[in-house]
């Protein structure tokens, strides 16, 4: 009998190479030990499991294949039917009062040729070690029943876009495509003071760094008054060669376009979105740490805000 792929979930997730160790059986094998361990630790609870996934060559496809695993263990299963940031994917989770969690098909920042799985538990939040330990131990060595029709769901999927979003199959009519992402990005909108944006004069330039924030976050921002350019943000599964990482020497592109346009400033998301990282008008480089830092100063100073700051 052949060795199993080695599965080793790291921080926030599993990774590994797109048709090394990263392939069907492989990922069928995690989709069923997930399942698994989630209707252990949450028994009488529900019955939802929600599966998000990224910019990245078959990811969603993948997704279908996770979903059909997860539909066979009896699993009520939502797949977004486009891409989506993995925050988008954490909020579903947290709002589906029936959900258990979810599986985020990404590699976040890591180069083309990965992809991975990042677990999310029923608030929406990260899997923690004790949970992926589980998983881990629940491996089975061969591909879980049902893999046959999990195959035929990844071979009929595709990765859906905001234009072209994805239908349900004829191979696993259990699983329910859904849009995670309009009441996600109308809550988003609805959370800040659009007048006051609007009436900024803002002119930002963004770049996804052709990840799952294209597309989105520009429109989300545009809905708001501001004036946005959008570099990287074309369908690329390569990512022209870029790593998805909003650090240097990643970020050159919105650099240069900040200073040609005389724009405020641009902002440049990871693989998955759920990292940011910035650019000054002069194209100077600022970084997560540093803008959670403004942000806080911001709140303190000008809004004269007390009391604790959490951070993860």
């Amino acid at each position: 009998m052949t060795q199993p792929d080695r599965i080793h979930f790291g921080t926030d997730g599993w990774r590994a190479i797109i048709n090394e160790d990263f392939n069907p059986a492989s990922v069928a094998r995690v989709a069923d030990a997930a399942a698994h361990i989630f209707r252990s630790s949450y028994p009488g609870a529900g019955n939802t499991l929600i599966i998000g996934y990224d910019c990245r060559t078959d990811a969603g496809r993948y997704a279908a294949l996770v979903g059909a695993v997860c539909a066979a263990q009896g699993f009520e299963v939502k797949l977004s039917d486009r891409y989506c940031p993995t925050p988008a994917l954490c909020w579903s989770i947290a709002q589906d009062t029936d959900a258990v969690g979810g599986l985020m098909l990404t590699s976040s920042h890591n180069p083309a040729e990965y992809l991975g799985i990042k677990l999310r538990m029923t608030d929406g939040g990260a899997s923690p070690a004790s949970f992926t330990s589980e998983v881990e131990a629940a491996l089975a060595d061969e591909p879980p029943a049902g893999f046959d029709q999990a195959l035929a769901a990844f071979a009929e999927a595709d990765n859906g876009t905001p234009e072209s979003p994805a239908a349900a199959l004829t191979s696993a009519p259990a699983l329910q495509f859904i849009d995670l992402m309009a009441p996600y990005l109308a809550t988003l909108k609805a959370s800040v003071d659009g007048a006051l944006i609007a009436g900024s004069g803002l002119r930002i330039v963004l770049d996804p760094l052709f990840g799952a924030g294209r597309t989105y976050l520009a429109q989300v921002l545009r809905d708001l008054g501001v004036e946005v350019v959008e570099v990287n943000g074309t369908n690329d599964p390569s990512f022209n060669g870029l790593h998805p990482e909003p650090i240097l020497p990643w970020v050159k592109t919105g650099a240069q376009k900040v200073v040609e346009l005389g724009y405020d400033a641009c902002f440049v998301t990871d693989g998955d979105a759920d990292r940011i990282g910035a650019l000054d008008e002069f194209g100077s480089y600022v970084s997560s740490h540093r803008i959670l830092t403004l942000l806080v100063g911001h709140l303190a100073e000008d809004r004269g805000r007390t009391g604790r700051v959490v951070r993860n």
